[in-house]
């Protein structure tokens, strides 16, 4: 399987979070019923066997740690669900998910943190051309979302995101499959 997101722990530690996928979406792999979809954290001073397993519902595209509570990390997978991480829980399953009819309606491509005062806010991205913004105390629905077009009307299909604190709360740069950044 493909390594589709890296993420730090936090500045100074040797954690990593590692999501994993296929991401050829005719790979005959993704008709196997026993198909691996874990994810890992990594401890780099320790690169033989993972510290600990992330077992979603289906593999992940994007794994990021929370920079406020770092035992608490954010997930996007093939379905287009959100997933919400405790590694302070006993099960490494989600302790949270968004509801397929609110969801994605393509693979989750990335997802990020955002700045807020609880540590609880974060958004999501996928070529499904939109932009979701979730509450992990309630995945239920998001609490905003957008969709992304271009001057023609059609549909951008998102492939990469980021987010700097130093350009806006509310500023991110989108990277299209149509190779635009927005």
């Amino acid at each position: 399987r493909t390594v589709t997101c890296v993420d730090w722990h936090m500045e100074g530690s040797s954690r990593i979070a590692v999501s994993y996928s296929i991401t050829k979406f005719q790979d005959p792999r993704l008709m196997m019923k026993n198909l691996p979809s874990q994810s890992y954290i990594w401890d780099v001073q320790k690169p033989n066997s993972p510290e600990s397993a992330i077992e979603p519902d289906s593999p992940l595209f994007s794994l990021r740690f929370n920079p406020k509570n770092p035992e608490t990390l954010i997930g996007g997978n093939l379905k287009g669900l959100v997933s919400f991480y405790d590694t302070r829980k006993k099960s490494n399953t989600p302790c949270a998910s968004s509801m397929i009819e609110k969801s994605h309606h393509d693979p989750v491509y990335d997802v990020r943190w955002c700045q807020s005062k609880t540590g609880t806010l974060c958004c999501s991205s996928s070529t499904d051309g939109r932009v979701l913004w979730w509450d992990t105390r309630r995945l239920s629905e998001p609490s905003e979302s957008i969709l992304i077009k271009n001057s023609s009307n059609a549909t951008y299909g998102i492939s990469a995101m980021d987010w700097s604190a130093d350009a806006g709360a509310h500023k991110y740069l989108l990277g299209t499959e149509q190779g635009v950044v927005a």
